[in-house]
């Protein structure tokens, strides 16, 4: 398979003059799968599909255009897809048959107000699986498509990663970020999806209007970093933009920005400097540095339709895209995700299950709440505040309509005090609760099991005296009628417990559920 090479080249030499004349490069198509690439184009043979992807993008002004070329051998014609944002624009066709069909396609996007506190990503947008990172799967929006692939942008910050270690590339091309990137495919997806499934792309790096460098960057990309223009084709509201972060990445930044992370872009910025969305979804038009370890990454890249699993189409409540398991299967790590709470996947882990049902405990302390803000009226679970706040306010904010049927009502019986005896009132039907002494006991095989951290929004709150763990609510009652019992720092139940309307930010809620599988 042979390219005009050198027209390739005098293209980008017209591109980098400023030119916005159209030139046109031809591709012979040959059987033998061997890839010859010539910058601004190449041509991959992916086991009996020949996936040809070339885009050549020139920015003039605010003008970006974006061609994305695919072809397969088992399709009798050639089919190019074309996305143009913006007015002025350059392009390449790329010619490998004599017949050609041409397919343009403009992907739109709509935004849904949210009656959750923050704005979040439109539900208009498919949400896939695919890969896995750090022990989880991986979620996807899908961005746009074309007859054989969609585009893929991760739902969620992933990691934190500096844009350049060394400090001194600020364009795309030549950061360290794009190394990681593939490191970062390596460790994700398999060698079958990467050879397979995942489609190439032409990346194009604008002139760093600084500098002077950057628009001779042309370079063929699996996975790589939205561009400004992207941005604003795909995600025109700021709101819009603003991603949850996995754990991990949270855990990576050290809880500097917690859940509401910026993210990179791979655009130079008007001062020289790469650019990046802010935690409150705007663009940083004055870009961002190369060493700042602690922006995110969203990765993105196109992959075969036949490979990718879309979970969720929206739903039926403002969120995040949350993918809803129609069987609650754990992860790995015994890890279920179900509702949301702070526009976030909420984590449970699985202490019980019968035939249809799983009883589930939040993995951290999601929330730090007095137990009962009317000292009158004790520890008597079935009056505490608490209990009405999570019956209440939570359990219709976390759960779509559809999940909330999900949860089982589940009959409660509320003990005294195992050592003391303080009375602790009438059995409860509760759909949300908190575990008992007892059941604290029994559910986890030790105290190191029962130890927890409280993340609230993302954020860790840490207790100058003991570090990230933190102590949580029983539904006990303590010593006494104006104590709750809780599980302490190391874990430990203490069935002395603590005062009820004490709230300083470090005794956390664990909300429990019977929910169907």
């Amino acid at each position: 398979m042979d390219y005009d090479a050198q027209r390739n080249v005098d293209s980008i030499n017209k591109l980098q003059e400023g030119s916005v004349e159209a030139d046109t490069a031809q591709a012979a198509g040959a059987s033998t799968g061997k890839t010859v690439g010539a910058r601004g184009g190449f041509l991959s043979t992916v086991t009996g599909k020949v996936v040809a992807a070339i885009a050549a993008v020139a920015v003039v002004a605010a003008a970006v255009t974006v061609a994305v070329v695919v072809n397969k051998k088992d399709e009798p014609a050639e089919t190019t897809v074309e996305t143009t944002v913006e007015s002025t624009e350059t392009e390449r066709t790329y010619e490998e048959t004599t017949t050609e069909t041409t397919v343009t396609t403009t992907a739109t996007t709509e935004t849904t107000t949210s009656s959750l506190p923050t704005a979040v990503t439109p539900v208009s947008f498919d949400v896939a699986v695919y890969g896995n990172y750090e022990g989880k799967p991986i979620e996807w929006l899908v961005l746009d498509s074309n007859d054989y692939a969609y585009l893929l942008l991760s739902k969620d910050i992933i990691d934190v990663q500096r844009f350049d270690d060394n400090g001194t590339n600020y364009v795309w091309g030549r950061g360290s970020i794009r190394n990681w990137l593939n490191v970062f495919a390596n460790a994700a997806f398999t060698k079958e999806q990467r050879t397979n499934e995942i489609y190439c792309e032409m990346c194009v790096t604008p002139d760093d209007p600084v500098n002077g460098m950057g628009g001779d960057i042309y370079s063929e990309e699996t996975v790589f970093l939205l561009s400004v223009a992207d941005v604003n084709k795909y995600f025109p509201d700021e709101s819009s933009r603003i991603a949850g972060a996995t754990s991990h990445a949270i855990e990576m930044d050290r809880g500097r920005q917690g859940v509401y992370l910026s993210w990179w872009l791979r655009d130079t910025s008007e001062n020289g400097y790469p650019t990046y969305i802010n935690g409150d979804g705007s663009i940083c038009g004055t870009g961002g540095d190369v060493m700042d370890a602690g922006c995110g990454v969203r990765p993105a890249m196109w992959v075969d339709k036949d490979a990718v699993k879309i979970t969720s189409g929206g739903a039926d409540k403002p969120s995040t895209g949350t993918v809803t398991y129609g069987d609650l299967v754990p992860d790995s790590k015994g890890i279920v995700k179900f509702g949301t709470y702070y526009n976030r996947d909420i984590e449970w882990m699985v202490l019980d299950e019968t035939e249809d049902s799983m009883l589930l405990i939040t993995k951290t302390a999601i929330e730090a709440k007095m137990y009962n803000e009317e000292p009158d009226k004790g520890t008597v679970w079935e009056e505490c505040t608490l209990r009405q706040w999570l019956n209440g306010d939570f359990f219709s904010s976390a759960f779509s309509s559809s999940e909330q049927n999900r949860i089982n009502l589940t009959h409660l019986e509320n003990a005294d005090n195992p050592s003391k005896g303080t009375e602790a009132g009438n059995d409860t039907d509760d759909h949300v609760f908190l575990l008992s002494v007892d059941e604290a006991k029994k559910y986890f095989d030790s105290d190191k099991a029962r130890k927890t951290t409280l993340v609230i929004d993302g954020k860790m709150m840490i207790s100058v005296n003991y570090g990230a763990y933190c102590q949580w609510y029983l539904r006990t009652p303590g010593s006494f009628n104006d104590m709750a019992a809780i599980v302490d720092y190391n874990g430990v139940v203490s069935e002395r417990g603590v005062v009820a309307w004490i709230n300083n930010n470090t005794i956390g809620v664990r909300p429990a559920i019977w929910v169907k599988k």
